[in-house]
């Protein structure tokens, strides 16, 4: 359980070398905490999450998992 853990802390870090916060805290489930998540109930679109998706499935298994 540990291991998944660290995978998924630096894997949120390498997600965030893409520049989109907002959508790595949707993929992962967290929001800013702030009242404004309350009332929207949509988070970024699949042409934000895309990118994140794939630059850290490319960190965890090399660039020929992108291609499978």
């Amino acid at each position: 359980m540990w291991a998944l853990s660290g995978i998924y802390r630096k894997g949120s870090t390498v997600a965030l070398m893409v520049r989109d916060r907002d959508a790595v805290r949707a993929i992962i489930g967290h929001g800013e905490g702030d009242v404004l998540e309350d009332y929207v109930e949509d988070g970024p679109d699949d042409d934000r999450r895309k990118p994140v998706v794939h630059h850290a499935r490319n960190w965890l298994f090399g660039r020929q998992s992108a291609l499978r």
